[in-house]
């Protein structure tokens, strides 16, 4: 598994994270249209974590890194870190299926309300919900952390990172022959 992804590019790698996060956000989504069990997790965390989360916020995020990754050589005229992008990705990527996975867990199977906190009963049920929600909130922390990795090899490649020739990825298209900015 290594060598796999040490061969993919980093745009690559968010554009297969944008299709994987893309189709499991969907069939996430299919369980709703089934009466039983939409009734009982429309309003609760199983929509944002399964669906709305996974689709909405998760897939058009990774398609805006890939197109970030893809297009900064051409505009820049400098490439960015790769080693800096993969982290990058492992923890966007791994971050953001635990914030969903917990957030799915607390809606189909703990059974939270998303609107309020007097859920249930029990000490057991409140302690179970808490560090579910605390360990979302940890994820998102990290996950938001990641980005600033982000934002500094943007800025350090701008200023120190290797030059690109007019096609800095190979290509041989006519219409990706346009002049970098460098």
């Amino acid at each position: 598994m290594t060598w796999a992804i040490n061969r993919l590019t980093v745009p690559t790698l968010f554009a297969l994270g944008f299709a994987l996060t893309f189709t499991i956000g969907c069939i996430g989504l299919v369980f709703l249209h089934y009466v039983v069990f939409g009734f009982y997790s429309m309003d609760a965390y199983y929509f944002y974590g399964s669906g709305f989360q996974a689709l909405v916020g998760v897939s058009a995020t990774f398609a805006f890194f890939a197109l970030i990754y893809l297009c900064y050589p051409k505009i820049t005229g400098r490439m960015l870190n790769y080693t800096f992008g993969k982290i990058h990705f492992c923890i966007t990527f791994v971050g953001s299926y635990l914030i969903c996975f917990f957030m799915s867990f607390l809606g189909s199977v703990v059974g939270v309300p998303l609107r309020y906190y007097e859920a249930g009963s029990g000490e057991t049920f409140l302690t179970l919900a808490n560090l579910l929600i605390a360990s979302s909130a940890f994820c998102a922390l990290v996950v938001g952390l990641a980005q600033l990795l982000f934002i500094y090899n943007l800025v350090h490649s701008y200023f120190r990172g290797a030059r690109t020739n007019d096609r800095p990825w190979g290509e041989i298209s006519v219409r990706l022959k346009l002049e970098s900015s460098s």
